[in-house]
């Protein structure tokens, strides 16, 4: 075979344009390009030389006829659908050293009966092997930490599996339509089994659940031998009840159980009468959606979280009383309800504690004291409010609580607030946050683009501007708030841009030895960053330290006129007249 067939750059293999149906890629290529074998439906075997690193994206998808492939000892990443649709491969082997798998990348490789995976790969990604029909031998490695979703959907042929000890999430739809799936061996750690995971293991009878677990999915064990062949009311897997299956107008949840999962009591049209054990500390999403009959609820002194549209659409349900330590209280609860029917008032709070929607108009809205979770998107629907004054002793403010309020122009958040749900202020144009002493857990997107946060802490105010680069994950303005509400050397260094580690080591100059040293080392650009925002507080303070010296203020004063910041120039001149002027010889 010529390598005329390869068009090869710099070690990459961009593509191959034979019709050979074994394949020699040469040696010293290190990376196969993107697509660069897609759809060579001829090809039957490929040999990898020793040296490549990467497979890319969809390099090898649709190859139908590639029967056998050795992967190198050298190859440490595989990228999205490399190898999908390859129809005719019938085991495959990822050697030791590769540490990553995109997603799909053996999705619908009909033929795929065999796979090894080596304890290297800490991770899998969606659809890894969805819709594998033949797969039936996989081992998986000891160090993943999650099944992805839709992992192993629709391999009908999978008669068991052993999941690593060291897994604390199946995720959605993992092993849905897998038919043959009869003997499955959980971890003693698992926390959590996500919605419709085994939906359609017709052949799965029995699990054993760790006490461990902590969340079970809707329909995760839907259409599946577990939920036809249950000859008891309730299905509890663990301390979870999954799905209560009886026909009587009362009913009492057993004892033991700590979490009663989605739609659990979904769409019973004979339950009337519910009370719960005293160990019962989480109801999940949608539990007793469209319960048309169900007007007694006995909430237990334990729950702590109640999940979205829990009641929705019970219409005969008009009243309810929530116990006083519930943490969190998802959206439109009693969406559809007599409770919500009949409650005419515009602030809807329960038990004086539990803040559930406000559907009025306000300029300036004060909450009334008392008042200590707001629920999730309690504002979303209300004609609008410009101005929110949240109350002393509130620890929670809800996912999404006030999204989409774009006219709301100014917050205060007291320093007993402990959490700032998912999206709480998204879509808030620009509001000024006024927070005193935060400790609270901030979510993904809790504040909006350009959010102007006012932090108090005694005499001292620290004033920034968000502006969100990555709003998810480990981004620098959730780096920032980890050190407003927990303060250290380490959170301290982990602050990655200037706009936020300049004011938060100014800010903390007095209390915190490091910020003095990154002050004492990065002075010129402190005060010219302070200057640049035309913030005299924040000028005056760092001016205030006493650190520069004349050839250092020089600079800042340089920086100031070129920048056209006339207001600082003459602060900062007045500095130097009052400060670092030469007394006059006598």
């Amino acid at each position: 075979m010529a390598n005329e067939n390869f068009t090869i750059l710099d070690g990459e293999l961009i593509s191959y344009s034979g019709d050979d149906t074994i394949v020699t890629v040469p040696d010293g290529v290190k990376s196969i390009k993107d697509g660069a074998f897609l759809g060579c439906v001829h090809i039957k075997e490929v040999k990898l030389p020793e040296g490549l690193t990467i497979i890319k994206h969809k390099a090898f998808w649709g190859c139908a006829r590639l029967k056998k492939i050795k992967l190198p000892s050298t190859l440490r990443s595989i990228e999205f659908g490399a190898f999908r649709e390859c129809e005719s491969l019938g085991e495959i082997t990822i050697p030791d050293g590769v540490t990553v798998m995109g997603d799909s990348v053996f999705r619908s490789c009909d033929s795929l009966a065999k796979v090894y995976l080596p304890d290297s790969l800490n991770e899998l990604r969606t659809s890894t092997f969805s819709e594998c029909f033949l797969l039936s031998d996989i081992r998986l490695p000891e160090t993943l930490e999650r099944i992805p979703v839709s992992c192993f959907e629709g391999c009908a042929c999978l008669k068991s599996i052993t999941i690593p000890e060291s897994v604390k999430t199946i995720g959605k739809n993992a092993f849905s339509g897998c038919t043959s799936l009869a003997d499955v061996k959980l971890p003693s750690g698992l926390k959590v089994i996500e919605k419709e995971c085994f939906e359609d293991c017709k052949k799965l009878m029995k699990l054993d659940v760790p006490d461990s677990i902590e969340y079970i999915g809707a329909n995760a064990f839907n259409k599946s031998g577990l939920m036809t062949y249950c000859f008891s009311d309730y299905l509890i897997m663990g301390h979870v009840l999954v799905r209560y299956m009886g026909k009587d107008e009362t009913t009492a949840i057993p004892s033991g159980i700590r979490s009663i999962g989605d739609h659990a009591f979904a769409n019973n049209e004979e339950l009337k009468n519910i009370t719960f054990p005293e160990t019962v500390t989480e109801i999940h999403d949608n539990a007793f959606e469209g319960c048309p009959l169900l007007k007694s609820v006995e909430l237990p002194l334990s729950l702590k979280t109640i999940g979205d549209g829990v009641f929705t659409d019970c219409e005969s349900l008009i009243h309810i009383e929530f116990p006083p330590n519930i943490e969190r209280i998802g959206k439109k609860v009693f969406s559809g309800t007599g409770f919500e029917k009949y409650n005419r008032d515009e602030l809807n709070i329960l038990s004086g504690k539990y803040l559930i929607s406000f559907s009025g108009t306000a300029d300036e809205l004060s909450i009334p004291a008392g008042v200590r979770v707001i629920a999730d998107e309690a504002f979303v629907e209300c004609g609008g409010v410009n101005s929110v004054t949240l109350p002393y002793g509130l620890k929670t403010i809800g996912d999404g609580a006030f999204q989409w309020r774009s006219e709301l122009k100014k917050i205060s958040i007291p320093s007993t607030v402990n959490y700032i749900g998912e999206n709480a202020f998204a879509s808030c144009h620009e509001p000024d946050i006024s927070i005193i002493n935060p400790k609270a857990r901030l979510c993904e997107n809790g504040f909006p683009d350009g959010a102007r946060l006012r932090i108090v802490d005694g005499t001292k105010v620290l004033n920034v501007k968000l502006k969100w680069g990555i709003k998810a994950g480990d981004c620098p303005e959730r780096r920032m708030w980890n050190f407003l509400c927990g303060r250290s050397s380490t959170n301290f260094a982990m602050l990655d841009k200037p706009e936020y580690k300049i004011p938060c080591a100014i800010f903390y100059y007095d209390v915190e030895e490091y910020c003095k040293d990154y002050i004492h080392r990065n002075i010129v650009e402190a005060v010219c960053f302070a200057a640049s925002q035309e913030d005299d507080y924040l000028l005056e303070r760092v001016l205030s330290f006493g650190i520069l010296d004349n050839l250092q203020l020089q600079e800042c004063i340089n920086y100031a006129i070129e920048h056209k910041l006339t207001v600082q120039q003459l602060t900062l001149m007045r500095y130097r007249f009052e400060h670092l002027a030469e007394p006059e010889e006598q």
